[in-house]
């Protein structure tokens, strides 16, 4: 029982410390390149789907690999994946109504 006590102390002790921040305030983190482990990610490819950092740009890691990379930045790909999820589906909708008549 003592050791559950002390427990508690130390995890409000450390939450005390714990700043809230609200999510659209917060900075974003696209995690890090998986070619660079220290480099964040800055870019993302539609073609491969994948992310990457600006020394695989550099250093030509995507120009070598012998595919047709169409890179934007990473943040902007994020926000249209937003902006395409904010998006209703026609088909899907007309399909919805088909159902509930």
């Amino acid at each position: 029982m003592h050791e559950s006590h002390q427990l508690k102390d130390q995890v409000a002790r450390i939450m005390s410390l714990h700043k809230r921040v609200n999510v659209d305030q917060r900075g974003k983190d696209y995690g890090f390149c998986h070619e660079h482990p220290t480099r964040k990610n800055e870019f993302y490819c539609f073609c491969c789907q994948n992310a990457y950092c600006s020394e695989c740009i550099l250093t030509g890691l995507t120009k070598n690999d012998g595919k047709n990379h169409n890179l934007i930045n990473i943040e902007v790909a994020y926000n249209n994946a937003l902006t395409d999820a904010k998006n209703t589906d026609v088909a899907l909708d007309d399909k919805k109504a088909l159902i509930h008549d």
